[in-house]
């Protein structure tokens, strides 16, 4: 009886085309009870029998979504995840593929269109002004549910790229321009405060959010939230009315006037940081276009850091449409027609970089920059990740003439080369800012300005240390000036992982990456005075010992001129080395002594170097002669300053000894 009212009467067929009928649950939400109709959806779209029956539910589920309010339903994520799957991955249906229709770009902006992210109404007026059809196209509940669906179809897509193409039905990604019109960040954060009625659906979002927009999920933009949040609170209590302080050309007057009169601007910023995140939106342009104008010297500091304080502000809820119209507001091209797009950007990441010199003398803006660029460093690598898996290999054997494919394993190498690429040249550009400018020593109180960059660009630099690695070591490995050891070392907590590969760096043919390691040893000793510092720092000064016996006379003065510097270093930090170094330096001495012997019989008082070798010269020779053979002997042969820089750091170490603490 069973079997014959299943297959016969109610078929599989029956119910599938009859379920699509039945009206949509109206506000669905957890509190509502028993078997609901979208029970019977979730289980036939488990079971493929839409999709195999070839009946459309794309419409049915739009609905419902669009019927959906707080506290969330548990089963509608589960839903639209295997709506998800039955689009994407295909049935066999009598031989044919089988799938879904995804719902159309349309369907998905039109719930976003009266969202009042977008119009820039506060609460209060969204609420006033919202009737019918407007509350369900401006539903929280609904925008999120959509952007779930659109995040998820994005990942699914990607993931069985190659089964996609391979069928006749071709799926596409949905445009870029759809997703810059939902207001990613700020739907995020209102279900952040709101997880208890998103219980079953935040964390998904999050994890999505991670994964493909990573730059919209960065730590310091998190906790910047959590303070715009509680300020949005406070305003709504102590200013119920919302009211904008000024106009925007009154606060552009304002700015142009910032050098002449300060207080009038600085009023204008302190009253607009009291306004509500979504109404101040109204200002952004504005806000942006006045950050060229506040970057000079001239403009008193607090003026700086309040403006900043807004665009943070603006950051918490349009922080993709804010990035960009930074970065063009700020380049040094910004008086040109052609502006940079967001893809633009995310591309190259270090466009953000080509702006106003004016910007890396200037740390309240320069810490804007540098989220920016972290954020588009974030957003480079998920979009070359997204790229190798929207582009898959099919056939292995197919290339360029007689080139093979490249294989998945050399397209990930190739992509993990350009994204170190990127990272290494943002980094070698950022430690050029730390270096002193021409301007600087014409400035005013430069030298402060400077130390705060240096701890700007150190705090950003141990960031991406800490998330890889391997990026300091390729940074140390290339090299930079080692005028920065004592800025890096000291400023960045996380360059003590430089002990790991410093052993490989001493190891390198090349000279000048010798050089580096040693004098980076010396300042790592000093600032992380560890076991395995100093089984490093021995092992640095026998590499030193052993190439005085190797390296010919001219590149031995090229060798140990800038690194006798950093054994006074090395022996603040370890006294029970001083024997080693000082043997060191007595062999390197003798080898001086043997070499200038051999060149001259010039006594060594006239060339500048204590003591006597009782050596004699022709006393027909005028003073004025000897000087000039002296001067001659000096310009070709730098084993003399070799020994003089032999004897000051001998005398330093010496006096450390004498004054040191340190009981060894």
């Amino acid at each position: 009886m069973r079997l014959t009212f299943t297959q016969e009467i109610f078929t599989e067929q029956v119910i599938t085309a009859h379920a699509v009928t039945v009206p949509v649950t109206t506000n669905l939400n957890a509190t509502i009870t028993g078997f609901l109709p979208i029970h019977c959806i979730y289980q036939l779209l488990k079971s493929r029998a839409f999709s195999k029956h070839k009946v459309s539910i794309k419409d049915r589920i739009y609905k419902q979504l669009c019927n959906s309010t707080t506290p969330l339903h548990p089963l509608l994520p589960p839903l639209i995840e295997a709506y998800v799957n039955s689009i994407i991955q295909p049935t066999h249906s009598g031989g044919e593929q089988a799938r879904n229709k995804p719902l159309t770009e349309r369907e998905i902006i039109s719930v976003f269109e009266e969202s009042r992210i977008r119009t820039g109404k506060s609460v209060s007026e969204s609420l006033m002004d919202s009737n019918g059809d407007d509350r369900r196209k401006s539903n929280l509940t609904t925008q999120l549910l959509l952007l779930y669906y659109v995040l998820l179809y994005e990942e699914c897509l990607l993931n069985n790229m190659k089964i996609v193409s391979n069928s006749n039905v071709k799926l596409k990604p949905y445009p870029a321009s759809l997703l810059a019109q939902i207001p990613i960040k700020h739907l995020i954060q209102q279900c952040q405060q709101e997880q208890y009625h998103y219980a079953g659906l935040y964390s998904s979002l999050l994890r999505l959010l991670a994964t493909h927009y990573p730059h919209l999920c960065q730590v310091e933009d998190l906790l910047g939230e959590e303070i715009t949040v509680c300020s949005d609170i406070v305003h709504r209590v102590v200013y119920p009315t919302n009211k904008l302080p000024c106009t925007r050309k009154e606060f552009e007057k304002a700015v142009d006037m910032v050098t002449v009169m300060p207080s009038e601007c600085l009023v204008l910023l302190t009253q607009l940081a009291h306004v509500e995140a979504n109404h101040l939106m109204q200002f952004a342009n504005t806000i942006v276009d006045s950050l060229p104008k506040l970057v000079d010297a001239n403009v008193p500091r607090k003026v700086q850091s309040a403006i900043v304080n807004l665009w943070n502000i603006l950051n918490t809820i349009m922080p993709r449409r804010l990035h960009v119209m930074t970065v063009n507001a700020l380049s040094v091209n910004r008086f040109q027609t052609n502006v940079y797009t967001q893809q633009d950007i995310t591309i190259d990441p270090l466009i953000v970089l080509r702006c106003d010199p004016r910007v890396y003398r200037c740390p309240p803006i320069l810490d804007v920059i540098l989220k920016i660029l972290a954020s588009y460093l974030a957003a480079s690598r998920a979009h070359l990740t997204t790229h190798l898996q929207s582009t898959p290999n099919f056939k292995k054997s197919e290339g360029i003439g007689n080139t093979p494919m490249m294989t998945d394993v050399d397209r990930e190498e190739l992509k993990n080369a350009l994204i170190s690429a990127q990272e290494s040249a943002a980094i070698q550009i950022l430690l050029e800012l730390c270096l002193p400018f021409e301007e600087d020593n014409t400035r005013e109180g430069s030298c402060s300005v400077i130390r705060e960059v240096q701890c700007q660009v150190c705090s950003l630099l141990h960031q991406m240390f800490i998330a890889d690695p391997n990026i300091a070591k390729l940074i140390h490995f290339q090299g930079y000036n080692s005028d920065l050891l004592s800025v890096t070392v000291a400023g960045i907590p996380s360059m003590h992982i430089c002990l790991d590969f410093i052993p490989e760096l001493l190891s390198q043919p090349q000279m000048e990456k010798q050089i580096f390691a040693v004098q980076l040893v010396s300042y790592l000793c000093l600032q992380f005075a560890l076991p395995k510092s100093l089984s490093v720092a021995r092992l640095s000064v026998n590499v030193m010992s052993t190439l005085l016996t190797v390296l010919p006379s001219e590149k031995r003065s090229q060798f140990f001129l800038p690194t006798l510097p950093a054994l006074v270093r090395i022996c603040r930090a370890f006294p029970p080395l001083y024997d080693d170094i000082t043997a060191m330096l007595q062999q390197i001495g003798r080898i001086c002594n043997s070499h200038l012997s051999v060149l001259t019989n010039i006594p060594q008082q006239l060339m500048g170097i204590k003591g006597d070798l009782g050596m004699t010269f022709d006393k027909r020779d005028s003073p004025a002669a000897m000087l000039d053979s002296v001067a001659l002997i000096k310009a070709k042969n730098r084993d003399i300053a070799m020994s003089q820089q032999v004897q000051k750091t001998f005398k330093d170490i010496v006096s450390l000894s004498m004054t040191s603490t340190k009981a060894f």
